[in-house]
């Protein structure tokens, strides 16, 4: 049976060598009283396990740092810690796949939970671990390069040129933009920045972005860009004018308004039919999102451009439902047909 390993000794092991005096083998079996076989385990454990970069100074005749900042962590988490570690914390490395940061972050995160794995007293990390899901949703890969530059753009507050060729573009564009946020929304990563071309804050989905560029100009972080919305809770995209709404909500949609909170203001009025959803916000294309998501169980009061926004959809609608029957796909009467078959099937 393998023996378990110290983590006591382990972070002991770790102070005695961040501290420059270069212990070896035999100082440290005899100052904490094992063999010198365990401090050669515990030392493998260290480099081969915990990364840590040990080696030996032969002029010193100890062990030394070759990273002289390197530490391991030294908090121990209790059971219940590592219980939550394990369903929550472990799940959410999933937002991170497809990011030329995502192996970085596994490792950092094998790192912290590496004192557990062995440890017979703490949870095992493998129990319970699909018991908090987060599902995955549709997304785009982003290129490496373009992750490496923005990412050093925002730590260093340097100015990005790029490519970028927008949903209505015929073709791409150049830009010079001061990167402020990096946003993930709904399975998509976006880049929120200054403009110096149009003077104004713009947001860029990463996906779309070509050939980046990091320049050697700096600039300061404006007052007051904190990146989040105080108003409503519909994802990270804002606008730049914050409107007073009012939505008739039924239904599956009613259910969901008086369920969860969408804006630090909202008044939810109850009706015969269903209820009125007012609220304030600056997330306009959000909000024209989640309302044309609701179907035909949400439509749109105030303010007048999202009525007119909403009109104009039900006429598309209008008009593809009589190029799907022209052309003889499923019509009205075969959709009840099958809802039925179905509700039929489910019910044996």
């Amino acid at each position: 049976m393998a023996k378990q390993t110290n983590f006591a000794r382990i972070y002991w092991i770790d102070a005695e060598i961040a501290s420059k005096t270069y212990p070896n083998t035999r100082f440290l079996a005899e100052k904490y009283a094992v063999s010198e076989a365990t401090i050669s385990r515990d030392i493998a454990f260290m480099r081969d396990r915990l990364n840590a970069p040990i080696e030996y100074a032969y002029s010193r005749r100890g062990y030394q740092y070759s990273d002289h900042g390197f530490r391991i962590l030294s908090s121990f988490m209790s059971p219940e810690d590592v219980r939550l570690f394990n369903m929550v914390v472990l799940p959410l490395l999933s937002f991170y796949k497809g990011t030329s940061f995502y192996q970085k972050i596994e490792k950092i995160v094998h790192i912290i939970i590496a004192p557990f794995l062995l440890d017979k007293d703490s949870p095992k990390l493998s129990e319970n671990v699909a018991r908090i899901i987060i599902p995955q949703t549709a997304s785009t890969p982003v290129d490496s390069d373009l992750w490496s530059t923005i990412i050093r753009a925002l730590h260093e507050n340097r100015v990005i040129t790029f490519d970028y060729k927008g949903l209505q573009d015929s073709e791409s564009h150049h830009w010079r933009v001061q990167p402020w946020h990096l946003f993930f929304d709904n399975g998509v990563w976006s880049l929120s920045g200054y403009s110096e071309e149009r003077l104004a804050e713009c947001t860029f989905l990463l996906q779309r972005m070509r050939n980046p560029f990091l320049t050697n100009d700096t600039f300061s972080m404006p007052y007051g860009q904190d990146g989040v919305d105080v108003e409503s809770y519909f994802g990270v995209i804002r606008g730049k004018k914050v409107y007073h709404f009012r939505i008739f909500c039924m239904e599956e949609a009613a259910v969901q308004v008086r369920e969860q909170k969408w804006a630090a203001d909202q008044v939810i009025e109850e009706t015969d039919q269903g209820v009125v959803f007012s609220f304030s916000s600056s997330q306009d294309k959000k909000v024209e999102d989640w309302v044309l998501s609701k179907g035909c169980y949400a439509c749109p009061l105030e303010p007048q451009w999202l009525v007119n926004f909403w009109n104009g959809h039900i006429e598309e609608m209008e008009r593809m439902k009589n190029k799907r029957e022209n052309l003889g796909i499923i019509k009205r009467e075969n959709l009840e047909i099958i809802k039925r078959e179905k509700i039929l099937e489910f019910k044996k």
